[in-house]
C-alpha cells in the first residue's frame, strides 16, 4: 500500500507539472507546483496512516513502514525536476523545428 501511494504520486504530480509547465512555460514554478503536490498528497496520506492505524500511534512512524512516505517527497521531487527538464528540452526543439 505504501509502495503504491508513492507510485501514484509521482504519477500525479509528475502528469500535473508537465500540464502546467506547457501552461507557463517556466520550469522552476512547475517544480513548485510538483512539490506541493506531492507535499500535499503524501503528507495527508500519512495523517490518515497515523489516525486509522494503532501500530504507528503507538510505536511512532520511524517504527512502521509510513515513514517511506516522508522521505519519497524530495525523492520524487527530484525526479520530477529532471523529467521536467527533459520535457522542456523537447518543448524548446519542437518549437525550432
Amino acid at each position: 500500500m505504501i509502495y503504491f501511494l508513492i507510485f501514484v504520486s509521482f504519477i500525479l504530480s509528475t502528469t500535473v507539472s508537465v500540464l502546467f509547465l506547457k501552461k507557463s512555460f517556466n520550469k522552476w514554478l512547475a517544480w513548485l507546483v510538483a512539490f506541493c503536490l506531492n507535499t500535499l498528497f503524501l503528507g495527508t496520506a500519512i495523517w490518515v496512516f497515523y489516525v486509522t492505524n494503532d501500530e504507528v500511534r503507538l510505536f511512532g512512524i520511524g517504527a512502521t513502514n509510513v515513514s517511506y512516505l516522508a522521505l519519497s517527497i524530495p525523492f520524487i521531487t527530484w525526479s520530477n525536476l529532471y523529467i521536467l527538464e527533459f520535457a522542456k528540452r523537447k518543448m524548446v526543439k519542437n518549437k525550432a523545428l
